[in-house]
């Protein structure tokens, strides 16, 4: 009888241990979130935006859709003059360049992604995530720094752009609805008239909240 009763109390309490876990999970099967993270890049010349989000945790994964604007600035080196001085009776090459000129374009896009978890705790207050989306925005040239008139720029006011951004996030839950996600991508952006836009590195820092 001792013996029924000992198993019957294991039992009970490896259950009610077992509920509790589960519950305690970060990031459960089906679990819905929103988020908003600021985006900073350095591959010209420090540039930033911000990114809205919403998605839903899987098994093993989670997908997400993100609307994101992002003023990058650009750097035009300014004009090399070489000209001939006489010093000292020998004639000496003096190189005289302009000053940098800056242009701004900012993007608009809309992405879809799906990422791995690859890594995780036991309880998922840290996750890391590998994987990567697609993407369709809307590049607009010059918005809030213009080349002066007579540099004209090689490119139009407005292109239409997509591509493909394969990314790593690590998730860290310090309450247990709401994470900061900090993220690593690399874009590919195809049609762009910008050569620096069309493969650079981008990095982000979020809060991420489950609902």
């Amino acid at each position: 009888m001792n013996r029924l009763l000992f198993i019957c109390t294991a039992a009970i309490l490896l259950l009610a241990s077992s509920i509790q876990e589960a519950s305690a999970q970060r990031t459960s099967q089906g679990e819905v979130f929103v988020g908003m993270a600021p985006y900073v890049s350095g591959y010209t010349i420090p540039s930033g935006g911000l990114g809205i989000e919403a998605g839903q945790y899987l098994l093993h994964s989670l997908w997400k859709v993100e609307l994101r604007a992002v003023d990058w600035n650009q750097k035009v080196a300014g004009e090399t003059d070489e000209t001939a001085a006489v010093e000292g009776g020998e004639e000496v090459e003096v190189v005289e360049e302009s000053a940098p000129v800056y242009f701004d374009h900012v993007l608009w896009n809309l992405s879809g992604n799906w990422m791995y978890r690859l890594l995780a705790s036991y309880d998922r207050r840290f996750n890391l995530y590998v994987g990567a989306g697609a993407f369709v925005g809307l590049n607009k040239y010059e918005v809030f720094h213009k080349l002066p008139e007579e540099m004209p720029g090689e490119f139009p006011d407005e292109e239409f752009v997509y591509g493909a951004e394969p990314r790593i996030d690590i998730e860290f839950f310090p309450f247990r609805r709401a994470a900061i996600v900090l993220g690593l991508q690399s874009p590919l952006t195809l049609s762009s008239s910008l050569k620096t836009d069309q493969w650079h590195v981008s990095a982000s820092l979020g809060v991420r909240i489950n609902l």
